[in-house]
């Protein structure tokens, strides 16, 4: 009753504030932002203090045979615990995980910028950077750090905040930053997901000695590459030339190539990308007694995909253009926007795949 209460005071509110908005002038509407600020803040802190408490709890069967919740303490992390907060988050179970994560660490390690949201005077991004950048020093130390800067904490972006908690940590525990630098170099990275609409998304993390010299060489071809009319922001132009710098120093070969069954008596085996581990292209295979090593037809349970599937992996089938000399057996269909603009499949005039796809020996 009291949370279909509170529902209802808010909903009245909203209302109220949609029919007066166009009423109020300038300064009465930045006090409005301001307080729904301090509010989102406040619940952000009673919603960390009720995570963490969440994951305290755990549910044991007494002896009796009925359940019981025992109050581990904060710092326990409750196994079900995302599960059960996910739904009334409206979020996912991995991003849940996370959100109590952060409650706990937050109550147990700087409990005074849970405070200071509860008060409206940090917001949640600036509370989550404070105990980020204090996290590898001592309770103490990270104690004595949220008491240099909690007078200033509220007055700066996340930014010079961060900043600020770096110089501060330097100055109460210089060894476990030392340390901490040391183990931030050691887990340099890259990692790469596979995005949508044919692009991936790579992310890393790099020596910066190594890394500025880097990024001076790619904003450099990058300018060229704007200059020449070749990509219309220096955004995009840092992506192609990453690409170019990297591939013009590679020896490495890849082939992208799809087949489909001339008829309904082949199917198709997908081939795996030994790079992404996900099916990017199919090729041709016969099954039955033909297939090499087969003694029967294939089981219908176990049989690879049609050769529909293979035109789904690609692209629907209008969207595919037969092309020869990429050797894989059998008819080879890539996808159409793959070739140029003129969309040829003649091997003697249209593009190579082969070239396309190769990065050169480098010199």
């Amino acid at each position: 009753m009291e949370s279909t209460a509170a529902t209802a005071a808010l909903e009245g509110r909203y209302a109220a504030l949609r029919a007066s908005a166009s009423e109020l002038d300038s300064e009465e509407l930045l006090d409005v932002i301001e307080l729904a600020q301090r509010e989102k803040d406040a619940a952000s802190a009673r919603q960390a203090v009720a995570l963490a408490h969440l994951s305290a709890r755990d549910c044991h069967v007494q002896e009796d045979g009925t359940s019981a919740e025992v109050d581990h303490g904060l710092g326990y992390q409750r196994l079900d615990g995302p599960e059960l907060a996910a739904p009334r988050l409206g979020v996912s179970a991995h991003v849940a995980t996370n959100r109590i994560l952060d409650a706990i660490r937050q109550l147990t390690r700087t409990p005074a910028v849970v405070d200071a949201m509860a008060s409206g005077d940090l917001d949640e991004q600036r509370a989550r950077t404070v105990t980020e950048e204090t996290e590898f020093l001592s309770p103490e130390s990270a104690a004595e750090v949220v008491d240099r800067v909690k007078d200033v904490w509220g007055q700066l972006t996340v930014g010079p905040l961060r900043q600020l908690l770096a110089r501060t940590a330097a100055q109460v525990d210089p060894d476990a930053v030392t340390a901490h630098a040391e183990d931030e170099r050691a887990r340099r990275g890259l990692t790469r997901r596979v995005g949508v609409h044919g692009t991936d998304h790579w992310r890393g993390d790099f020596r910066v000695e190594q890394a500025r010299g880097a990024w001076a060489a790619v904003t450099e071809r990058a300018r060229q590459l704007v200059r020449e009319g070749k990509a219309d922001t220096l955004e995009l132009a840092r992506a192609d030339a990453m690409m170019e710098l990297i591939l013009e120093h590679s020896d490495v070969k890849v082939v992208i190539h799809a087949t489909r069954a001339a008829n309904n008596d082949t199917t198709t085996a997908p081939v795996t990308d030994s790079d992404n581990d996900t099916d990017t292209s199919t090729e041709e295979q016969p099954t039955g007694a033909s297939a090499p090593g087969a003694t029967g037809a294939a089981d219908p349970a176990t049989a690879p995909p049609t050769a529909a599937a293979a035109a789904a992996t690609t692209g629907a089938a209008e969207d595919l253009v037969e092309v020869g000399g990429l050797g894989a057996p059998g008819t080879t269909f890539v996808r159409r926007d793959w070739l140029d603009n003129t969309g040829t499949s003649d091997p003697g005039t249209g593009p190579d795949l082969r070239q396309r796809h190769r990065c050169p020996r480098a010199r």
